[in-house]
Parts: structure tokens; C-alpha cells; sequence
């Protein structure tokens, strides 16, 4: 099989992320599922993004890319609703907290920043 082996798993060759890219246009293109900066929903997800505890995660889906603008919009929406008033190092906290996390690295911090300057934009 082709791939390299990271962390126990196969990482998928060229020839299946083709496939998977071209299956998933073809849904996206039919209405079945939406895509939002490179992210693939439903389209229920879509206009009411869930909100996942990454908190038991290990591996790539840590990683601050790995989460949906949309989602992190989700987060800052319930943070916003439980700390109103909150100024917005406290909402970025408190929106990392509901994503899962513990701290708030730099990367973590500029994508929550990121979906704030959308949000506002």
C-alpha cells in the first residue's frame, strides 16, 4: 500500500486523496454536503456548526488548522452567551476551553483570532 507509516497509521497516497477529493466535489457539487475553507459538512452542520470536546483527542485533529472557522464561531458564540461581557483574551479562553483545550498556544490563538476578524468583517 502506498503511504507512509506516522504514529501506527497509513497515511493515505496520492492515488486515494485523489479519489476522496474527486467524491467529495461531486457531493459538494450536488447539494448532498457544503465545503467551507477546505472543511466538508453537511448542510445541517452548515448553518448550525456543532461544537466538539477535543479534550481526548490525540494527533493531527489537535492541531489549531484542523478546526472549522465555523465551528470556532460556534465556540466564541456560547462563550460570548456565558461570559457576557467577557473582554476578548477571556472569550478566546473561554472558547479554547469548549474546543477542548487546556491552553491557548499561539497557533490555537491566531485562528480564534482569525474566525473573530471574520465574524466582525
Amino acid at each position: 500500500m502506498s503511504g507512509r507509516e506516522t504514529d501506527g497509521r497509513e497515511r493515505a497516497g496520492n492515488r486515494i486523496l485523489n479519489v476522496t477529493t474527486r467524491a467529495l466535489g461531486s457531493l459538494v457539487n450536488r447539494g448532498v454536503i457544503a465545503s467551507d475553507d477546505g472543511f466538508y459538512l453537511t448542510n445541517e452542520q452548515m448553518d448550525a456548526p456543532s461544537v466538539r470536546d477535543r479534550s481526548n483527542e490525540t494527533g493531527a485533529t489537535l492541531k489549531a488548522s484542523s478546526i472549522s472557522i465555523l465551528e470556532i464561531r460556534a465556540a466564541l458564540e456560547i462563550a460570548e452567551v456565558d461570559n457576557a461581557g467577557a473582554e476578548p483574551e477571556e472569550l478566546i479562553r473561554a472558547a479554547a476551553r469548549l474546543l477542548g483545550y487546556k491552553r491557548v498556544g499561539s497557533d490555537l490563538r491566531t485562528r480564534i483570532g482569525l474566525a473573530i476578524e471574520q465574524a466582525e468583517g
